[in-house]
């Protein structure tokens, strides 16, 4: 027993270290996750056509920015090819900054005012041979890449529009930086943007936590109470040691610290030195993490040791007759622990009931967000600019209209998803709220891929890129409407889309084009398609129910089903796989391609698709996470609890058990009398947890229902375990 204490007051200092060295990578994490937010004041760049040019804007924030000696950052969150977070900082210095006073560098040097206005030099967590890498950010416990860029490298991988911080010195002020960038953007563009259209006007979240230590904190607090419930049964163990040394006169408080003080001393003493130790050694140490380490032992061992004092209260009532007779009192000790294990029970299915309803909640708001989780494997061109085709697009853009066609079946190879569900925008249904026709959205084969759609035969649906007919998706219980259907889109396929290609972009189109043979595959109804349109039903999380779809195939499409790169950001239709997730990537490889249909100068960046999507996943993961470690606790205490209670009847009447067992009477005779306390503490526990929920609930039944045969399965398994490893001893004499 003194072997089994000692075991878990060391693993409750490694618990302690680990909290230690948990706290303080979050810390530092948290620190450099709210550099912008700590030394700048937030404002916004809206999503608008005329300030969607990087070139233009990074210019525009440069000349504000050296007038006003004012510093930009901007934060960014990604996600690497095996979805670890990839935190991306972005800066524009003018000037002295306290941007870099929290970060440490294990090599190089900080970027400098020049390295960030016009070089393309960076730090990292991550050593690379990257020539450009001048600095290494000094980590410790960091599992996500952090990088440090100048701002001009953010437009590569994000749009213009989004949060920037600006770090104000001197004797402007943030009010005259944003009056000033204002002016100079009215005076580029002869526009009459306000002040307020740059102020943040939503809550700027910047908390973040790589890894929570609250689990390991619930942990640890369970080890110390399984600690303390060791020590109760190595001083009962202890009995007759305690009779002798009474009897030779030994003080209790003596006799406390002879058998549970000096272990404790000695047991804090090896787990201090061990823990300095690791910690003096460990990469990335500071001397202020070595003293947290110290810090948290000591006070580890003060609540162990405050704990223990409860052992004392027992050693003062060991009667020595009784002891040097080696009779242990265990009815005291087993009323505590049964009233502990029901207190324990109710909590754990009370919190286990809450915890279900709460992880029904995030699992719903996950699904919700499910669909969105692709979009890490997606980008879109934006913005669309006019470059050399001026005259063109004065004409309507019928060349680069069809310029951009041309580059579809590329993209299309690549993987590009298209999906344009316009007609189902919410600005759209409301400006055409009169429509009569049957709304419909166009999807290609790659999407239906990534997204299936069941036929009526619940099998999933997918089109050659051969084939020649329109295809149509309905709904079977549309079958009624069959002719109706195929009225209205061979009616709208000659009157709008073969009109576009002949009459507009003065293309020549196919007989089988005109006059399409329409081929209906009937879906199973109800089903939910994700529309990759945020302006799509917001509040159904942007799914559309049992919509029309066109299945575009390079084959039976025309130019005005496949224009789908509008450089409408996350509203186009088509997105863009992206290489490894990386956007600048997948943009040098497509480069040849826009240089040999004459579009570098109208399609240049190609950047994430959803920047939003992918923090509000990244919280959902640890959010999820932290409710199935707090499960794991849970289930962890009520096993050790089951356990002590078991051990603690055995002993209580052991002779009597060890004795009906030899001959041969049933196990649950034998433990009937246990059995009959079990099920009446299960009554009170179920009572108990009616009247704290005020009703039951069915995920209350459940853990209700899992917690007692949990309970039953682990008692039954304990008391035969215990039973044949004691049979001998009790034989014997022993106890």
């Amino acid at each position: 027993m003194r072997k089994i204490v000692i075991l878990f007051l060391v693993i409750s200092s490694l618990f302690s270290f680990l909290i230690t060295f948990r706290e303080t990578a979050n810390k530092q994490i948290e620190e450099i996750e709210q550099l912008d937010s700590s030394v700048g004041k937030p404002f916004t760049i809206p999503d608008d056509p005329l300030l969607n040019d990087p070139k233009e804007m990074i210019e525009l924030i440069m000349s504000s920015s050296k007038k006003y000696k004012t510093n930009i950052f901007r934060p960014a969150t990604n996600f690497s090819t095996n979805d670890k977070v990839e935190i991306s900082k972005y800066v524009l210095l003018t000037q002295q900054t306290d941007y870099f006073n929290g970060i440490e560098l294990s090599q190089g040097k900080f970027l400098s005012k020049l390295d960030t206005q016009s070089e393309n030099f960076y730090l990292s967590t991550h050593k690379s041979k990257d020539k450009n890498q001048i600095g290494q950010i000094e980590k410790f416990g960091i599992t996500s890449e952090i990088t440090i860029k100048p701002l001009k490298n953010s437009f590569d991988y994000l749009p213009v529009n989004g949060t920037y911080y600006a770090e104000i010195k001197g004797k402007y002020s943030f009010e005259d930086f944003l009056k000033g960038f204002v002016n100079e953007i009215n005076e580029k563009f002869d526009s009459t943007f306000e002040i307020n259209d740059f102020l943040q006007t939503r809550e700027v979240n910047d908390s973040y936590a790589e890894i929570s230590t609250s689990s390991l904190q619930q942990y640890n607090y369970l080890i110390l109470i399984v600690t303390l419930f060791l020590l109760i049964y190595y001083i009962v163990n202890e009995s007759k040691t305690i009779g002798v040394l009474k009897l030779h006169g030994y003080s209790n408080l003596r006799i406390w610290f002879q058998i549970v003080g000096k272990l404790l001393i000695l047991t804090f003493c090896f787990s201090l030195l061990l823990s300095i130790i690791c910690a003096i050694f460990l990469p990335g140490s500071t001397f202020s993490f070595i003293m947290n380490t110290i810090m948290k032992q000591i006070i580890n061992y003060l609540i162990i040791g405050s704990l223990s004092i409860l052992t004392y209260f027992y050693i003062r009532k060991v009667k020595v007759n009784l002891a040097i007779k080696n009779k242990k009192d265990t009815n005291s000790i087993f009323i505590f622990n049964s009233i502990l294990k029901i207190v324990c029970s109710v909590l754990i299915i009370v919190i286990g009931s809450s915890t279900l309803n709460q992880y029904s909640e995030v699992k719903k708001k996950q699904s919700h967000l499910e669909d969105w989780k692709v979009s890490k494997d997606y980008g879109v061109f934006n913005p669309l600019y006019i470059g050399h085709d001026i005259e063109d697009v004065n004409n309507g853009k019928p060349q680069l209209t069809n310029d951009i066609d041309n580059i579809y079946p590329i993209l299309n190879k690549m993987g590009a998803l298209l999906i344009d569900t316009r007609e189902y925008e919410e600005e759209f249904i409301r400006l055409n709220s009169s429509y009569k026709g049957i709304r419909s959205i166009v999807v290609n084969d790659n999407y239906l891929k990534q997204f299936p759609v069941y036929n009526s035969e619940k099998q999933p649906i997918s089109i050659n890129e051969r084939e020649k007919r329109l295809i149509l998706l309905v709904p079977e219980k549309y079958k009624q409407h069959r002719e109706k259907i195929i009225k209205f889109f061979k009616e709208d396929r000659k009157e709008s889309a073969v009109a576009y290609d002949e009459e507009f972009l003065g293309r020549y189109v196919p007989k089988y084009l005109k006059e399409p043979k329409i081929h209906i595959i009937w879906t199973a109804s109800g089903q939910k398609i994700f529309s990759f349109n945020p302006e799509v039903f917001k509040a159904e999380d942007n799914l559309i129910i049992d919509p029309i779809i066109q299945v575009v195939t390079e084959n039976n499409s025309l130019v005005g089903d496949r224009n789908t790169i509008l450089g409408n950001g996350s509203r186009d239709p088509l997105k863009i796989k992206l290489n490894n997730r990386d956007s600048k990537k997948t943009m040098n490889i497509l480069v040849p391609y826009l240089k040999k249909y004459h579009l570098d100068d109208n399609l240049k960046y190609l950047v994430s698709l959803n920047q939003y999507a992918l923090n509000e996943i990244k919280e959902l993961h640890s959010e999820i996470s932290s409710l199935l470690a707090l499960a794991a606790v849970l289930a962890v205490a009520l096993v050790l609890l089951i356990v002590q209670n078991s051990v603690i009847y055995f002993n209580k009447k052991q002779q009597k058990f060890v004795v009906y067992r030899l001959f041969g009477i049933g196990f649950f005779r034998t433990f009937k009398d246990y059995m009959t306390l079990f099920f009446i503490l299960w009554l009170i526990q179920f009572i108990s947890c009616i009247v704290i929920k005020r009703g039951i609930t069915l995920n209350l039944l459940i853990c209700i229902v899992f917690l007692l045969i949990l309970e039953l399965v682990t008692s039954i398994i304990a008391l035969i375990i215990i039973e044949r490893r004691n049979k001998i001893k009790v034989m014997k004499g022993g106890f």
